[in-house]
């Protein structure tokens, strides 16, 4: 993990950037929980209260930031999206937070307490993960 990555384990994000990426998730939700850490019963029983895929991955994106607070970072997300084969929904969440905060759009690219450590890094730099391996920060 690079410098540049490390950065990302310091963001926590919004519900707003998240949105975007929620259907994309499709059926993986459920392996999306649990390469989160979520408990195996939440995410069962986040099968039973939604009926739709998409309504599941919100759910298990929102339970996420709520149970893991200031250790549900886009660092941790992006990597369990690499884990689940969902790599270009990662690098969408990683563009539109780089384009967000481009335009400086408020609320919709990085928290702001944030935008001074992530100025010099792009999304193209973001994530160097070579096919087939997974890097994950301790």
């Amino acid at each position: 993990m690079t410098s540049e990555n490390s950065k990302l384990w310091k963001i926590v994000p919004t519900v707003h950037q998240l949105l975007p990426i929620v259907g994309d998730l499709g059926d993986r939700w459920h392996e999306l929980g649990i390469a989160l850490n979520l408990e195996k019963a939440e995410v069962c029983n986040i099968d039973v209260d939604y009926r739709w895929c998409r309504e599941k991955a919100r759910a298990v994106l929102w339970a996420w930031l709520e149970q893991k607070g200031k250790d549900a970072t886009i660092g941790r997300l992006v990597i369990a999206m690499y884990k689940i084969g969902k790599q270009r929904t990662a690098q969408t969440l990683l563009e539109q937070l780089d384009e967000a905060e481009e335009k400086g759009e408020e609320g919709h690219g990085l928290q702001q307490e944030n935008n001074d450590e992530l100025r010099d890094i792009s999304s193209s730099q973001i994530l160097r993960i070579p096919e087939g391996r997974m890097y994950e920060k301790n």
